[in-house]
């Protein structure tokens, strides 16, 4: 999609039709969608060639594309030269910028453009504070993710099914397990994902590390909801699990966790 983005823009060009900036936010988008920093970049120089000004779409793309690229440095940088151009960050904007960091493991640049944002006046979303978390999670930063998991709340701000996954793989990365626990409970509790229903548990949709918290979390669940009869329970669970990517063994790593999880349990497969 993206040649087709850039050969239409040169199409236009060459027809003599006006390219405005939004034309060039349209083929910098689909640079961006595949990754392409190198070109994007290009295309907000080419902006400016044109005598035109890019717009905070335009960068917020570009740094986006710098993202996916793995080029965290020239994120960085086009955050800094919106100011040159008298423009100001967005939420999207930043996000980019903390997200390139995380995928660099530039933990603590991540931290510091989270800051940057609330001084700005920008007020983070979930995606902003979850992708700290990742950010901190690679650099074994137990406290400052403890931090920012308990402090979303207290922000105004609500984990949904992509955020929670964040920060439970972030939880139990770390050995936070009982905080995992929680999370989870919380979310089933919100109606933010599906709890145990009828004994059946779809596991298809979750990292195997929040698999590992699902099936946890559902077999105490079940243990407390059956220690109320007088007599052992003999029904069944259900898990689902799916095919999904395959460990070292061949064995989907869904399936693995949850195999992990059952051995360490009471309950019989």
């Amino acid at each position: 999609q993206w040649e087709r983005a850039l050969g239409l823009l040169d199409e236009m060009h060459a027809r003599g039709t006006a390219r405005d900036v939004t034309s060039f936010n349209a083929a910098i988008s689909a640079c961006e969608k595949c990754g392409q920093w190198e070109r994007a970049l290009a295309l907000v120089d080419e902006i400016q060639d044109q005598g035109l000004e890019p717009d905070v779409v335009s960068f917020s793309a570009a740094m986006a594309a710098c993202d996916k690229g793995g080029q965290w440095e020239h994120a960085v940088a086009l955050l800094d030269k919106m100011r040159t151009h008298g423009l100001e960050p967005n939420v999207y904007s930043f996000n980019a910028v903390i997200s390139a960091c995380e995928r660099a493991g530039e933990w603590e640049r991540a931290l510091a453009f989270l800051d940057r944002m609330e001084a700005q006046r920008v007020s983070p979303d979930i995606v902003s504070i979850t992708t700290a978390i990742a950010a901190c999670a690679k650099g074994g930063q137990h406290e400052r993710v403890l931090s920012l998991v308990n402090g979303i709340g207290a922000r105004g701000l609500k984990l949904d099914e992509i955020s929670l996954n964040v920060a439970v793989s972030a939880c139990e990365s770390l050995g936070m397990h009982e905080r995992s626990m929680q999370l989870y409970g919380e979310a089933c509790e919100g109606q933010i994902i599906p709890s145990l229903s009828d004994h059946v548990l779809d596991l298809r949709k979750l990292p195997s590390a929040v698999a590992g918290v699902a099936m946890s979390w559902s077999l105490e669940r079940l243990a407390q909801q059956h220690a109320h009869h007088a007599k052992q329970y003999e029904g069944e669970l259900s898990i689902i699990t799916g095919s999904g990517k395959l460990n070292d063994a061949g064995v989907a790593v869904v399936k693995a966790k949850v195999m992990s999880v059952l051995a360490s349990s009471e309950y019989e497969t």
